[in-house]
Protein backbone atom coordinates (compact mmCIF):
# COMPACT_ATOMS: atom_id res chain seq x y z
CA UNK A 1 0.00 0.00 0.00
CA UNK A 2 2.86 2.36 0.81
CA UNK A 3 4.32 1.86 -2.66
CA UNK A 4 0.95 2.80 -4.22
CA UNK A 5 0.79 6.00 -2.18
CA UNK A 6 4.40 6.88 -2.93
CA UNK A 7 3.91 6.29 -6.66
CA UNK A 8 0.81 8.47 -6.80
CA UNK A 9 2.41 11.20 -4.68
CA UNK A 10 5.63 11.33 -6.68
CA UNK A 11 3.63 11.25 -9.91
CA UNK A 12 1.54 14.17 -8.68
CA UNK A 13 4.65 16.20 -7.85
CA UNK A 14 6.09 15.51 -11.31
CA UNK A 15 2.77 16.52 -12.85
CA UNK A 16 3.06 19.88 -11.11
CA UNK A 17 5.94 20.81 -13.43
CA UNK A 18 4.06 23.09 -15.80
CA UNK A 19 6.17 23.30 -18.94
CA UNK A 20 3.70 25.67 -20.61
CA UNK A 21 4.14 28.19 -17.80
CA UNK A 22 7.92 27.66 -17.63
CA UNK A 23 8.50 27.95 -21.38
CA UNK A 24 6.15 30.90 -21.84
CA UNK A 25 8.02 32.72 -19.08
CA UNK A 26 11.52 31.81 -20.31
CA UNK A 27 10.85 32.36 -24.01
CA UNK A 28 8.33 35.20 -23.91
CA UNK A 29 8.50 36.66 -20.38
CA UNK A 30 4.79 35.95 -20.18
CA UNK A 31 2.30 33.49 -18.70
CA UNK A 32 0.37 31.53 -21.31
CA UNK A 33 -2.50 31.16 -18.85
CA UNK A 34 -3.29 34.83 -19.43
CA UNK A 35 -4.08 34.15 -23.07
CA UNK A 36 -6.17 31.94 -25.31
CA UNK A 37 -8.07 29.28 -23.39
CA UNK A 38 -6.20 30.09 -20.18
CA UNK A 39 -4.89 26.52 -19.90
CA UNK A 40 -1.28 25.58 -19.20
CA UNK A 41 -0.99 23.05 -21.98
CA UNK A 42 0.58 22.44 -25.36
CA UNK A 43 -2.58 23.31 -27.33
CA UNK A 44 -2.78 26.76 -25.79
CA UNK A 45 0.95 27.25 -26.34
CA UNK A 46 0.38 26.29 -29.96
CA UNK A 47 -2.53 28.69 -30.24
CA UNK A 48 -0.79 31.62 -28.54
CA UNK A 49 2.88 31.34 -29.55
CA UNK A 50 3.01 28.94 -32.50
CA UNK A 51 4.22 25.50 -33.55
CA UNK A 52 7.68 25.45 -31.94
CA UNK A 53 6.38 26.37 -28.50
CA UNK A 54 3.50 23.93 -28.80
CA UNK A 55 5.82 21.08 -29.79
CA UNK A 56 8.37 21.58 -27.00
CA UNK A 57 5.60 21.89 -24.43
CA UNK A 58 3.93 18.74 -25.73
CA UNK A 59 7.25 16.88 -25.51
CA UNK A 60 7.86 18.02 -21.94
CA UNK A 61 4.36 17.08 -20.82
CA UNK A 62 4.57 13.72 -22.59
CA UNK A 63 7.82 12.91 -20.77
CA UNK A 64 6.10 13.58 -17.45
CA UNK A 65 3.74 10.69 -18.20
CA UNK A 66 6.70 8.48 -19.07
CA UNK A 67 8.45 9.41 -15.82
CA UNK A 68 5.36 8.67 -13.72
CA UNK A 69 5.09 5.14 -15.12
CA UNK A 70 8.80 4.39 -14.75
CA UNK A 71 8.91 5.63 -11.16
CA UNK A 72 5.84 3.57 -10.29
CA UNK A 73 7.39 0.45 -11.81
CA UNK A 74 10.56 1.04 -9.85
CA UNK A 75 8.68 1.41 -6.59
CA UNK A 76 6.22 -1.45 -6.90
CA UNK A 77 5.76 -2.94 -10.34
CA UNK A 78 3.06 -2.53 -12.97
CA UNK A 79 0.17 -1.76 -10.64
CA UNK A 80 2.15 1.09 -9.06
CA UNK A 81 2.98 2.28 -12.58
CA UNK A 82 -0.72 3.00 -13.10
CA UNK A 83 -0.81 4.96 -9.85
CA UNK A 84 2.24 6.98 -10.87
CA UNK A 85 0.69 7.72 -14.25
CA UNK A 86 -2.62 8.83 -12.76
CA UNK A 87 -0.75 10.99 -10.24
CA UNK A 88 1.07 12.77 -13.06
CA UNK A 89 -2.16 13.50 -14.97
CA UNK A 90 -3.88 14.83 -11.85
CA UNK A 91 -0.82 16.90 -10.99
CA UNK A 92 -0.75 18.36 -14.47
CA UNK A 93 -4.47 19.19 -14.47
CA UNK A 94 -4.67 20.39 -10.86
CA UNK A 95 -1.16 21.55 -9.81
CA UNK A 96 -1.06 22.65 -6.18
CA UNK A 97 2.08 24.72 -6.85
CA UNK A 98 0.30 26.67 -9.60
CA UNK A 99 -3.00 27.36 -7.85
CA UNK A 100 -4.61 24.19 -9.26
CA UNK A 101 -4.66 25.93 -12.65
CA UNK A 102 -3.01 23.53 -15.10
CA UNK A 103 -3.57 21.91 -18.46
CA UNK A 104 -5.91 19.21 -19.71
CA UNK A 105 -3.65 16.20 -19.28
CA UNK A 106 -3.64 14.83 -22.83
CA UNK A 107 0.11 14.86 -23.57
CA UNK A 108 0.98 13.39 -20.17
CA UNK A 109 -1.69 10.73 -20.63
CA UNK A 110 -0.29 9.77 -24.03
CA UNK A 111 3.22 9.47 -22.61
CA UNK A 112 1.91 7.24 -19.84
CA UNK A 113 -0.15 5.05 -22.21
CA UNK A 114 2.81 4.54 -24.55
CA UNK A 115 5.06 3.55 -21.66
CA UNK A 116 2.48 1.21 -20.14
CA UNK A 117 1.69 -0.47 -23.46
CA UNK A 118 3.32 0.74 -26.72
CA UNK A 119 0.72 -1.11 -28.84
CA UNK A 120 -2.17 0.65 -27.11
CA UNK A 121 -0.30 3.94 -27.41
CA UNK A 122 0.14 3.39 -31.14
CA UNK A 123 -3.54 2.62 -31.70
CA UNK A 124 -4.61 5.64 -29.64
CA UNK A 125 -2.25 7.89 -31.63
CA UNK A 126 -3.60 6.64 -34.96
CA UNK A 127 -7.20 7.24 -33.88
CA UNK A 128 -6.35 10.73 -32.61
CA UNK A 129 -4.41 11.56 -35.79
CA UNK A 130 -7.28 10.50 -38.05
CA UNK A 131 -9.76 12.62 -36.08
CA UNK A 132 -7.35 15.57 -36.01
CA UNK A 133 -6.82 15.43 -39.77
CA UNK A 134 -10.54 15.04 -40.41
CA UNK A 135 -11.85 17.70 -38.04
CA UNK A 136 -8.80 20.00 -37.62
CA UNK A 137 -9.86 20.06 -33.97
CA UNK A 138 -7.37 19.06 -31.28
CA UNK A 139 -9.99 18.63 -28.56
CA UNK A 140 -11.98 16.17 -30.67
CA UNK A 141 -8.80 14.23 -31.40
CA UNK A 142 -7.87 14.16 -27.71
CA UNK A 143 -11.29 12.94 -26.63
CA UNK A 144 -11.41 10.32 -29.39
CA UNK A 145 -7.98 9.00 -28.47
CA UNK A 146 -8.92 8.75 -24.81
CA UNK A 147 -12.18 6.99 -25.68
CA UNK A 148 -10.25 4.55 -27.90
CA UNK A 149 -7.91 3.76 -25.02
CA UNK A 150 -10.85 3.09 -22.71
CA UNK A 151 -12.48 0.79 -25.28
CA UNK A 152 -9.25 -1.14 -25.90
CA UNK A 153 -8.65 -1.52 -22.18
CA UNK A 154 -12.17 -2.73 -21.50
CA UNK A 155 -11.80 -5.41 -24.18
CA UNK A 156 -8.24 -6.62 -23.63
CA UNK A 157 -6.84 -4.94 -20.54
CA UNK A 158 -6.27 -6.22 -17.02
CA UNK A 159 -8.49 -5.10 -14.14
CA UNK A 160 -5.95 -2.42 -13.18
CA UNK A 161 -5.72 -1.30 -16.80
CA UNK A 162 -9.50 -0.97 -17.02
CA UNK A 163 -9.67 1.08 -13.82
CA UNK A 164 -6.85 3.36 -14.97
CA UNK A 165 -8.40 3.88 -18.41
CA UNK A 166 -11.78 4.69 -16.85
CA UNK A 167 -10.19 7.18 -14.45
CA UNK A 168 -8.22 8.76 -17.28
CA UNK A 169 -11.29 9.04 -19.48
CA UNK A 170 -13.21 10.70 -16.64
CA UNK A 171 -10.48 13.26 -15.93
CA UNK A 172 -9.98 14.12 -19.62
CA UNK A 173 -13.73 14.55 -20.16
CA UNK A 174 -14.04 16.79 -17.11
CA UNK A 175 -11.13 18.92 -18.31
CA UNK A 176 -12.71 19.12 -21.78
CA UNK A 177 -16.30 19.72 -20.67
CA UNK A 178 -16.43 23.18 -22.28
CA UNK A 179 -14.91 21.81 -25.48
CA UNK A 180 -17.52 19.04 -25.55
CA UNK A 181 -20.30 21.63 -25.36
CA UNK A 182 -18.76 23.58 -28.25
CA UNK A 183 -18.20 20.43 -30.31
CA UNK A 184 -21.87 19.51 -29.93
CA UNK A 185 -22.87 23.06 -30.85
CA UNK A 186 -20.51 23.04 -33.84
CA UNK A 187 -18.58 26.07 -32.59
CA UNK A 188 -15.30 24.49 -31.46
CA UNK A 189 -12.26 26.32 -32.82
CA UNK A 190 -10.17 24.56 -35.49
CA UNK A 191 -6.67 25.31 -34.28
CA UNK A 192 -4.95 23.09 -36.85
CA UNK A 193 -6.79 24.79 -39.70
CA UNK A 194 -5.69 28.21 -38.48
CA UNK A 195 -2.08 27.08 -38.23
CA UNK A 196 -1.97 26.31 -41.95
CA UNK A 197 -2.92 29.92 -42.64
CA UNK A 198 -0.80 31.49 -39.93
CA UNK A 199 2.00 30.40 -37.64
Amino acid sequence: MLAYIESAALGYIIGNIQFAVIFSYLLHHDDVRHHGSGNAGSTNMLRVYGKKDGIITFAGDLLKGVAGVLIGRLLGGENCAYMGALGVVLGHCYPVFFGFHGGKGVASSLGAVFTLNPLYGGIVSIVAAIVAITTKTISAASLSGTAAYLLISLIWGTRENKLFAAALFTVICIRHRENIVRIIAGSEGRVLEKLKKGK
